[in-house]
């Protein structure tokens, strides 16, 4: 199965992408190709910040599907080159992230970790884990991992519930087999977004306190400092 291309709405209309990430309306990333001419009036609208961007896959879909437009654009990084192609001659590629995505924010301790669609899990839990331990303010060892990542999700899965707690989310796009109707605001990666909540150097504690976790160092880690 061919990755499909989806055409830009808005502006943009003759642009098309291969992958992007929207999330609460904002655009974290894109990947973008057209000529130079269009490319260039959409780097000037997004300065501007007055469009609306829809990923479209067909004419017989909305005009702005609604989990696949953006209408947020700040802090934008741009990265910018050309392509030959044999049908098309020569066409601008653009990336276009966002802050976020390119350095983990550590006031409001969120971070990003983009990853290729064929990621497996494994890469994916690892990639989360070194996320956490890039954000959080106390030394967490490997052995953690599991129970941490646990302890995010069930803590994600309740407080949005409640109160729209969001700790550790995934964003990955429909397995090859879904209906291509129903991509929402990812395609073409796979996409985690952490934040550590306020009192996470208490749950730490909490876990270590009541047996949760080992707080002795790992036999391997004795081993090479003997």
């Amino acid at each position: 199965m061919h990755s499909p291309l989806f055409q830009l709405s808005g502006t943009a209309g003759d642009l098309f992408s291969d992958a992007f990430l929207i999330d609460n309306n904002r655009l974290m990333f894109a990947s973008l190709y057209g000529r130079e001419a269009n490319i260039q009036a959409l780097l000037a609208t997004l300065t501007l910040g007055n469009d609306q961007i829809g990923f479209r896959l067909s004419k017989d879909e909305p005009y702005f599907p609604h989990k696949r437009t953006a209408r947020y654009f700040s802090a934008l990084h741009k990265r910018v080159s050309k392509i030959h192609t044999h049908n098309y001659g020569v066409l601008t590629h653009l990336f276009l992230y966002a802050e976020e995505v390119l350095q983990a924010n550590h006031d409001t301790r969120t971070a990003w970790l983009l990853q290729p669609p064929n990621t497996d899990t494994e890469t994916q839990l690892n990639g989360a884990w070194q996320c956490i331990q890039a954000l959080s303010d106390v030394p967490l060892l490997d052995d953690w991992r599991d129970a941490v990542l646990e302890r995010l999700i069930s803590m994600t899965a309740s407080d949005q519930a409640h109160n729209g707690g969001d700790y550790l989310i995934y964003h990955n796009p429909p397995d090859v087999d879904d209906r291509l109707s129903s991509i929402g605001g990812v395609f073409g990666i796979k996409a985690c977004c952490v934040r550590l909540p306020e009192n996470f150097d208490e749950i730490i504690s909490t876990m270590l306190k009541t047996g949760q976790m080992d707080f002795r160092y790992p036999a391997r880690v004795l081993k090479q400092a003997a």
